[in-house]
Parts: C-alpha cells; structure tokens; sequence
C-alpha cells in the first residue's frame, strides 16, 4: 500500500532533477550564446518533456532549435 505512493514521490524528484538541470543547461547556453539564443524557447522545452530534451552547448544539433536566425 505505502509502495506506490513512495515511488511516485521518488519519479516526481526525479523528474523536477531532470528539468532543473534542463533549465540550468538552457541558462548556460544563454550565457555563452548571448542574443542569438533563444532562452526561453529552450526552458519552455525543459518544461514540456519533463528535462528530457536538456540541451548541450557544445554540441550544435543539440541547439539549433533555439538559435536565431542572423539574416
């Protein structure tokens, strides 16, 4: 009976783990990118997949979805 209720709370550390860093990924993006990225498009993200999708700033597939276009 306890069970279900002690892993649902475990998954749902786990997954606000997994967003705060997303978002912390996003952040350091920004930092790095400067205007050319799109912050919160990137943290929107974190928020819909749960963390899941958390981006890489040194690898450029893992960021072209929140860059903007210069021309």
């Amino acid at each position: 009976m306890l069970l279900p209720l002690v892993l649902s709370i475990l998954i749902g550390l786990v997954s606000t783990s997994q967003v705060s860093v997303c978002i912390m990924n996003c952040g350091q993006c920004k930092m790095m990118l400067g205007p050319y990225f799109k912050g919160p498009a990137c943290a929107h993200s974190c928020l819909a997949t749960f963390g899941m999708t958390s981006p890489d700033c040194n690898n450029p597939y893992s960021v072209k979805a929140y860059l903007k276009r210069i021309i």
